[in-house]
């Protein structure tokens, strides 16, 4: 996993997929704050993706979209949402 950038050094992006939840920002990925934030996970080959679970505090998470797809192009916002 991968992210455009971390909040502290505890925030990193594969803390997402470490199948802890919690909302402390030790355990999860945290984006510093910056203009169109983005997570990004790469699962090495194509799966239909049925279901995507978030944890997080409701400030942190207004406006996400969530788009699954192939492309990279800018930064996977030509994928679906």
């Amino acid at each position: 996993a991968v992210q455009s950038s971390t909040y502290n050094l505890s925030g990193m992006a594969n803390n997402a997929v470490d199948g802890k939840r919690s909302t402390d920002d030790m355990l999860c990925a945290r984006t510093a704050i910056q203009n169109n934030p983005w997570w990004r996970v790469d699962l090495t080959k194509a799966y239909q993706i049925t279901r995507v679970t978030i944890t997080n505090g409701a400030e942190q998470i207004s406006g996400a979209e969530i788009r699954i797809g192939n492309e990279m192009t800018n930064d996977g916002n030509r994928n679906q949402l």
